[in-house]
C-alpha cells in the first residue's frame, strides 16, 4: 500500500510539474507574440478562409491590408448561392466600417460606426465580441486569451517557417455568454516562431474533432508603407448607403444611441 501511495504521489507531482511547465511555455509564447506584433506598424497578407456548414464547403479568398490597431482594408471574393460575389470592407481612423458588396450585378453599400457597435457587442459578449478589432492580431490574441485556456502542442512547419502550435478550449464562463460557444469546441493557432504572427487559425466543431473554419494568412509583409487612401472609402455615385449601426446595436439587446 505504501508503494502504491508513493507511486501515486510521484505521478501527481510530475503531472503538476508538467502542467506548470506547460503554463509557463504558453505565457512565454504569448509574451513573444505580443512583443512581435506590437512592433509592426503595418502588415499585408493574402487571405484564405474555408468553412464547412451543413455539409457544404465554402471558400473565401482575398487580400488584407492593416495598420494596427484598427485601420484595415479587406478585399474578398467568394461564391454565394452559385453566384460570384465580391466584398470590400474598409475601416479608417474614424472607425466607420464600410462594406461594398457586388453580387449578380447588384451593388450594395453598408456602413457601421464601430465606435458604437464595438462597445455594444463587447458589453454583451465580452472583449472578444468587439468586431472592430477582429483583424488586429494583437487584439485577436488578447481576445483569445480571455476566452480560451491554452496548451502547447508539438511545433509544426507552415509557410516555410517553424510554428508554435497552441490549442485552446473555451473557459467555463465563455461557454455560456459568447457566440463562439454555440458553434465551436476548440481553437488551434499556428504562430510563427520568427515573426510572431498567427499564420493559421482553426476552429473545431462542438465535439472538437473536425475543423469547421480555417483562416490562413500567406505572403505576409511587414512595415511597408501603404498609400494614404488605402483606408478611405467613398460610396459610388447613385448607390444607396444603408447605415446598419443602430440595427446591430439593438440586435445585441442594447438601446440605440440617443439622437444628437
Amino acid at each position: 500500500m505504501k508503494r502504491v501511495f508513493v507511486v501515486v504521489a510521484v505521478a501527481g507531482l510530475l503531472a503538476h510539474r508538467l502542467m506548470a511547465e506547460d503554463l509557463s511555455e504558453v505565457a512565454r509564447i504569448q509574451e513573444f507574440t505580443t512583443t512581435k506584433l506590437t512592433s509592426y506598424q503595418s502588415w499585408t497578407a493574402d487571405y484564405i478562409q474555408t468553412m464547412s456548414t451543413m455539409g457544404a464547403q465554402m471558400k473565401i479568398t482575398g487580400e488584407v491590408q492593416c495598420e494596427p490597431p484598427r485601420k484595415m482594408r479587406l478585399a474578398l471574393a467568394m461564391e454565394m448561392m452559385g453566384q460570384p460575389m465580391t466584398m470590400t470592407m474598409v475601416m479608417g481612423a474614424d472607425q466607420i466600417m464600410w462594406q461594398d458588396m457586388i453580387m449578380a450585378g447588384q451593388r450594395q453599400v453598408m456602413k457601421m460606426d464601430m465606435s458604437k457597435v464595438g462597445p455594444a457587442t463587447a458589453a454583451k459578449f465580452g472583449p472578444g465580441g468587439d468586431a472592430g478589432q477582429n483583424l488586429d492580431p494583437v487584439k485577436q490574441w488578447e481576445q483569445a486569451r480571455q476566452l480560451y485556456s491554452f496548451t502547447v502542442l508539438p511545433a509544426a512547419e507552415l509557410h516555410g517557417q517553424k510554428m508554435h502550435v497552441l490549442e485552446g478550449t473555451l473557459k467555463p464562463g465563455a461557454q455560456t455568454n459568447h457566440p463562439a460557444a454555440a458553434m465551436f469546441g476548440k481553437l488551434r493557432l499556428h504562430i510563427g516562431q520568427a515573426d510572431g504572427f498567427m499564420h493559421q487559425i482553426e476552429m473545431f466543431e462542438k465535439d472538437a474533432t473536425n475543423v469547421v473554419m480555417r483562416q490562413e494568412f500567406t505572403n505576409l509583409k511587414f512595415n511597408e508603407p501603404l498609400p494614404a487612401d488605402t483606408f478611405r472609402f467613398t460610396p459610388p455615385p447613385g448607390v444607396p448607403v444603408v447605415d446598419m449601426t443602430d440595427m446591430v446595436i439593438q440586435m445585441q439587446g442594447a438601446p440605440p444611441p440617443a439622437a444628437r
